[in-house]
């Protein structure tokens, strides 16, 4: 059975200049492997290391996941909203780990252009509209 902060030697926190703090993986990591658990306690307003899983607003600031940057071709996922994450594809030692944010959060309270350099970049990141 997976401990919630498993994940501490698959992953790790870099500081990037002119970007700022960013996830990155620390081995390589398989398609479908576990990488970890969202940790955090529930809140009820959104901020910059908030995130929507299992219904709830987890706030997660100075956890590792919390600094989770966007990606429109994010290489993990949340599966089914739980607050676990999973690699969608391999992810190479030193590669950033990303998730797309429009796949959490059903409002962006601070919209954003987006440069993930991916093909199939959105180019601004905002809440979706029906």
């Amino acid at each position: 059975m997976s401990k919630k902060n498993d994940f501490n030697n698959s992953v790790i926190v870099k500081n990037i200049p002119k970007k700022g703090e960013a996830v990155f993986a620390s081995r390589g990591i398989k398609a479908g492997e576990k990488i970890g658990y969202f940790e955090g306690e529930e809140v009820k307003e959104i901020h910059m290391h908030t995130i929507h899983l299992e219904g709830k607003i987890i706030d997660g600031k100075g956890k590792t996941l919390s600094y989770l940057s966007h990606s429109c071709a994010a290489n993990s996922v949340f599966k089914d909203k739980s607050r676990w994450l999973y690699a969608k594809a391999d992810i190479d030692k030193g590669q950033e780990v990303t998730i797309d944010y429009l796949q959490t959060e059903p409002i962006i309270k601070e919209p954003f252009l987006c440069d993930c350099g991916a093909k199939t970049c959105r180019g601004y990141i905002k809440t979706p509209t029906n």
